[in-house]
């Protein structure tokens, strides 16, 4: 997801193979095990202390 859509949306929809795989805020969906689902990569997130964005970066 790029950083723009994690800070500047209220919800996200995550989807794949063109269906809905999740719906929610920006940190309900920016999960490793959902990101796994979505991208069928494992993902790590992390939050920057000084702003609070989540950067995501596969394992």
């Amino acid at each position: 997801m790029p950083a723009s859509g994690r800070t500047r949306c209220d919800e996200v929809i995550a989807l794949r193979g063109g269906r809905m795989i999740a719906r929610g805020s920006p940190a309900e969906i920016i999960q490793p095990l959902l990101l796994k689902r979505i991208f069928g990569v494992e993902m790590d997130v992390l939050a920057l202390r000084e702003t609070g964005q989540l950067l995501t970066y596969p394992r």
